[in-house]
């Protein structure tokens, strides 16, 4: 009797294991459903379409009839939009059908028939794929589209060079968008630049109302300087040295494989009113900590807010200025593509406080922990620069390691527009700046453009001032006030 009941107890547990079992798998939901995150509402602008992460650092077009010239359109303009908007519906047609490896004297084969020209340097490099799903793997420095008669010629450059011929129509629309609503000539610097140093000198002391006089011309000043005016042969000499002349060229060495275009015609500019981004800091608290009841707040002595959660940081100073920090992650070594790491990068962008209009990649740095990428705003193809402006960012495989956002906004114009020193003299105030330094050697030239210089930053409104930017091997950037040279 006894066994009977233990078979029977023994059946029933059996069953009631089957069924439990299978009202775990297959039955009604638990009563409390966990919280799935939802990180689409965390993000603060939607991600970016992958052809539109990476934009051409300018964009030069060139027709047959003005051979030596170039139109030059910077990120941020407004012709620079529509043509690069145009380009990139012609540069999507690069797949692996058309396309084939040529050498340069191929290439020159080409530009020889073509009617123009409109090109595309990108800096960063942009991953072919990024406009062409499936196409060859190619990081794209430089995009040529040459017109011909009856068809076009793609050439994309990068490690290898390729080229496709694509037949159509051209129709007056397609040239149209792809041929420059407007003027924009620049000159391309290349080799040894012979400055002048006398002639920056010379037209200083005019406008401070000193005397300039010939050195060596054994006439009276006033008689000197007319003859010297006349032969174009006038030479600085400071009073308070005498006659003791002084070595008055100076030469640049523009960088290997460096590309600098200065505009030809006159560029106007004026002093401009920014204000600082208003980020929501609740929001942005909750796109960095998946748990924010978990980050401590402290409040330190400058004003700004501390949060962590042990592992990682966020600070937020009374500025706006956002810096992030995550430790841990910088001690691991998980190797990530270069455009994976783009693509994250933009995606933790529109996360970690958003795109603004006018934001551009100017910069991505592969490191042996990943990649470290730099963005900037630009205001009629002029970029913001100054001390923490714009926004630095290290990423892993794993995420970020380090986030710093400092970004401003156009309000206005203030006050009148003026035209920029050119660009001549600002390579001899930048020269004699360098030769402070480095007495008696040659310069090597990284970099020339115009821009807007944010001095310091504030809570409220600030100015922005145009200034030249000069960049010379072994020295820090100089910025040179677009009206006076002054350094800034």
């Amino acid at each position: 009797m006894m066994e009977k009941i233990k078979s029977g107890v023994l059946a029933f547990l059996i069953i009631l294991s089957m069924g439990l079992t299978y009202r775990l798998w297959f039955g009604a939901p638990p009563l409390e459903e966990g919280i799935k995150p939802k990180y689409e509402d965390a993000y603060f602008t939607a991600p970016l379409s992958l052809e539109e992460i990476i934009a051409p650092a300018e964009i030069i077009f060139w027709k047959e009839e003005e051979k030596e010239k170039e139109h030059v359109f910077r990120r941020g303009e407004k012709e620079f939009v529509r043509l690069l908007a145009a380009g990139t519906s012609v540069l999507k047609r690069a797949d692996k059908q058309i396309l084939s490896r040529i050498n340069d004297s191929e290439e020159e084969a080409l530009l020889k028939t073509a009617s123009s020209k409109i090109t595309f340097n990108f800096s960063p490099v942009l991953p072919l794929n990024f406009l062409v799903p499936g196409a060859t793997a190619l990081d794209v420095h430089r995009a040529d589209i040459i017109l011909e008669e009856r068809y076009y010629h793609i050439i994309l450059e990068g490690e290898d060079k390729f080229a496709g011929r694509i037949f159509m129509n051209l129709n007056e629309q397609l040239l149209n968008n792809l041929v420059p609503q407007r003027s924009s000539l620049h000159h391309c610097l290349s080799g040894v630049l012979t400055l002048d140093l006398a002639e920056l000198t010379c037209r200083e002391l005019q406008e401070k109302g000193r005397e300039i006089i010939p050195q060596g011309t054994g006439l009276p000043a006033d008689e000197a300087k007319k003859q010297g005016q006349a032969e174009g042969k006038i030479s600085a000499v400071n009073p308070a040295k005498g006659n003791e002349k002084e070595e008055t060229s100076f030469s640049l060495i523009v960088a290997n494989n460096s590309k600098l275009f200065v505009p030809v015609e006159e560029m106007q500019a004026g002093e401009i009113l920014l204000k600082k981004e208003n980020v929501d800091k609740e929001q942005l608290v909750r796109a960095f900590f998946f748990d924010p009841s978990m980050a401590r707040r402290i409040e330190e002595r400058d004003g700004a807010v501390f949060f962590t959660d042990g592992e990682k940081g966020l600070r937020i100073y009374p500025s706006g200025l956002v810096e992030y920090t995550a430790p841990k992650l910088e001690r691991v070594f998980t190797p990530v593509s270069y455009s994976t790491a783009l693509q994250k990068g933009a995606e933790y962008l529109g996360l970690y406080g958003g795109w603004l209009p006018g934001i551009y990649l100017v910069r991505a740095e592969g490191q042996s922990e990943g990649y470290r990428l730099f963005w900037e705003t630009f205001y009629e193809g002029l970029p913001i620069r100054g001390e923490r402006v714009g926004c630095e960012m290290a990423i892993n495989e794993q995420g970020v390691l380090f986030y710093q956002r400092n970004f401003y906004q156009f309000i206005e114009e203030v006050g009148a527009r003026q035209a920029f020193r050119p660009f001549e003299e600002a390579l001899c105030r930048a020269a004699l700046i360098y030769k402070k330094t480095f007495p008696g050697s040659e310069g090597i030239l990284l970099g020339i453009e115009p821009v807007y210089y944010l001095s310091s930053g504030g809570k409220g409104t600030v100015k922005a001032t145009p200034a030249w930017s000069v960049s010379i091997s072994g020295m820090d950037t100089i910025y040179l006030h677009w009206q006076t040279l002054e350094s800034l």
